[in-house]
């Protein structure tokens, strides 16, 4: 399977290479609007918030059968055109939620003690 990742950092890039062994890996980084060209011919999008996929964008992808985003959120991902395409799209519900709720206890907790 081709899969297109999207990363920002550079152990993002080794991390995934060691594990998805057996698959043809195409990086790009940085977000997607700042590439020119795409692999047509990929099956599969892995990206975070900081990419958008527009289904403009998207329609640069004909053979995309999966968009696997790295997030609890998917609001950057035209869902609308991925289901009239039936491209199944995935996200991470959990990502970063003890995370969240701590810092928000934490602020909560800075405001009442004037910090």
């Amino acid at each position: 399977m081709k899969i297109l990742y999207c990363y920002n950092e550079d152990w993002e890039r080794d991390f995934v290479t060691e594990r998805l062994t057996g698959h043809e890996l195409v990086f790009v980084k940085g977000t997607l609007q700042e590439q020119h060209e795409l692999p047509a011919d990929a099956e599969a999008l892995s990206l975070f918030v900081n990419s958008s996929a527009s289904a403009e964008l998207l329609g640069k992808l004909p053979a995309l059968k999966l968009i696997a985003t790295r997030s609890t959120g998917y609001d950057h991902i035209d869902t609308n055109y991925a289901k009239e395409k039936g491209i199944a799209v995935a996200y991470v519900p959990t990502y970063g939620e003890n995370t969240v709720a701590e810092f928000a206890f934490a602020l909560l907790l800075s405001l009442s003690r004037k910090i």
